[in-house]
Order: structure tokens, then C-alpha cells, then sequence
């Protein structure tokens, strides 16, 4: 593949050299860390096989915001956002795993005999978006650039608020068993990766109000899932000195 295949894989504008490489690392990166964003918390879930306690609807809201970023860079009249497209796409099958898995290992009966049609419904929605925006990509179909820019202000915003509800729950409960330590690490390295990706792309291809747009919520999602690891990590060392207290006092009465 030679250098302007690149370029035009990933859409950038080849004049722009550092810039457009940066595009291209950051995407790679962005796109790496996003196809496993849920994966983490699949295998925390299989091998813990307890859902712990989470806001169901911040899981749906986060596969909707999934699909809604496929169907985003697809259409893009502009520019067609191939990292985003494609690393979405794949993250949505391995998420609707772990959307399945959220209800098999839930303690509400009602939740795990719904299993099945949570599978079932999830992956036909996952597989239907991006056979459309696949399509869209291939043929270059597009929105009007109006359509679009409307879009680009929501979608992020589904992205990253999806899982607020559920931080605020953990924040009051002082619960974090909702979510694992290490899904929000990939939340942080996928949010860190793709704000770069959108400060190079702006600078590459000039300023859009969808890219300013997107750039904002992203830096707000990774101040929302740092917040939450800085909690997580300070609940975590309060329970084991709260842990080595009770073990010194029942030592000392032995």
C-alpha cells in the first residue's frame, strides 16, 4: 500500500503531512482501544458471573451511542471517518456480549430470562447499522451537510453521558461493582487517543463545526471516566484500610 492509499483510507488530506500522520497514528490507536472497550468488563463478568450494580439503561444508551458514531462517520458529507466507522463497528459485536452478559449474570430474575431477546435484538440492530453504513461508505452515500451537523451534536452527547447515571450511582452508593477498574482504564486510554485524533484531524482538515462538536465531548468524557477511576481507586483504598482495622481488632480480642 502505498502512501497516498493510506491518506485516503483514512481520509486525510496528504498536503498536510504531520498533521495527517498523526491522524493516522492516533486513529490507529483510537480505533485499537475502541474495539475492546467492551471486552474488559465481558471477561470481568464471565469470570466474576455477578453483574454487581449497575444502571441497565446506561449500557443500552452507550450500544445506541455506538451505533449512532458508525452511522455518523459513514454519512459524514464531508469526510468520511473511516477509524471511527470501522473500530465502532467491531466494538458494537464484542459490547452486545457484553450487553448479554450484563442480564445472564443479573440477581434480578426478571432481568436473566430476558437474556436472549437482549442478545437476540442487539445483535440484529448491531449487524443492520453497519451493513447500512458499510454500504454508505463503499457507494458514498451522504446526508445533507444540515442533517448532519445536527446529528454531530447529539451523538456525542449519548456517548458521554451513557454511563453519568451509573457514576453518580456508584459516586452515592460508594458501589463501584458495576464497573470494572479495568474498563474504565480502556474508557481513559480510548478517550485520550481519539482527543488527539480530533485536535490533528481539525488541524488537517480545517475546522467543522461536527469536529469542534466531537472534540468537546470527548474531552469531557475523559474528565467524566478519570473522575471516576480517581473514585474508584480512593473507595478501593478505604475499604482495605477499613478491611485492616477489623482484622487488627479481631486479632487483638483473640
Amino acid at each position: 500500500m502505498n502512501i497516498d492509499a493510506i491518506y485516503s483510507t483514512f481520509f486525510v488530506n496528504g498536503s498536510n503531512v504531520i498533521s495527517a500522520w498523526f491522524v493516522i497514528i492516533f486513529g490507529f490507536l483510537g480505533m485499537s482501544m475502541t474495539l475492546i472497550l467492551g471486552l474488559p468488563q465481558a471477561i470481568y463478568l464471565y469470570k466474576c458471573k455477578k453483574t454487581g450494580n449497575v444502571k441497565y439503561y446506561s449500557y443500552w444508551m452507550f450500544l445506541f451511542g455506538i451505533l449512532s458514531w458508525i452511522f455518523l462517520g459513514a454519512f459524514d458529507p464531508v469526510q468520511k471517518m473511516f477509524a471511527i466507522v470501522i473500530s465502532n463497528c467491531i466494538c458494537s459485536l464484542i459490547y452486545v456480549i457484553t450487553l448479554w452478559l450484563t442480564y445472564r449474570y443479573s440477581s434480578d430474575p426478571k432481568r436473566k430470562r430476558n437474556q436472549w431477546i437482549v442478545l437476540f435484538s442487539s445483535l440484529l440492530l448491531s449487524i443492520f447499522v453497519i451493513s447500512l453504513s458499510i454500504s454508505a461508505l463503499v457507494l458514498e452515500w451522504k446526508l445533507p451537510q444540515i442533517a448532519q451537523m445536527s446529528i454531530a451534536q447529539i451523538v456525542p452527547i449519548i456517548t458521554t453521558f451513557a454511563f453519568f447515571p451509573q457514576v453518580l450511582k456508584a459516586i452515592d452508593s460508594k458501589d463501584y461493582s458495576g464497573m470494572s477498574a479495568s474498563m474504565v482504564w480502556t474508557f481513559i486510554l480510548a478517550n485520550v487517543f481519539w482527543t488527539l485524533y480530533w485536535v490533528f484531524f481539525i488541524i488537517n482538515a480545517g475546522i467543522a463545526p461536527q469536529l469542534i462538536s466531537a472534540l468537546i465531548w470527548q474531552v469531557l468524557s475523559l474528565l467524566l471516566y478519570s473522575l471516576l477511576l480517581i473514585k474508584m481507586m480512593h473507595q478501593a483504598k478505604l475499604n482495605k484500610i477499613n478491611n485492616t482495622n477489623e482484622n487488627v481488632a479481631e486479632n487483638k480480642y483473640v
